[in-house]
């Protein structure tokens, strides 16, 4: 990931260079002097960490998939209940 990017100042169109590295980038003048302020922050660029795992904390169960039999069943099911019913006139 690059660690600098361009911004346009909004008033004159002149290119300012700003970096990611730091925490906080403010805004930096161009060379008329007006300030541009940063246009991308890291945080938008790197994921969240996930929370560190404590002796509590557990995953939620994945759900599990169903055989082609169970689809089976209830496309059938389907099928014969849609066919029961009486269709709109």
């Amino acid at each position: 990931m690059p660690q600098t990017y361009k911004a346009m100042c909004q008033q004159c169109g002149e290119i300012v260079q700003h970096r990611l590295d730091r925490e906080q980038d403010e805004a930096r003048p161009c060379g008329s002097g007006h300030m541009v302020a940063p246009t991308i922050a890291r945080a938008m660029l790197l994921p969240p960490r996930p929370a560190a795992s404590g002796s509590g904390s557990k995953k939620e169960p994945t759900p599990r998939s169903y055989s082609r039999r169970e689809i089976r069943a209830h496309n059938y099911k389907y099928e014969a209940r849609m066919m029961k019913k009486p269709r709109p006139r």
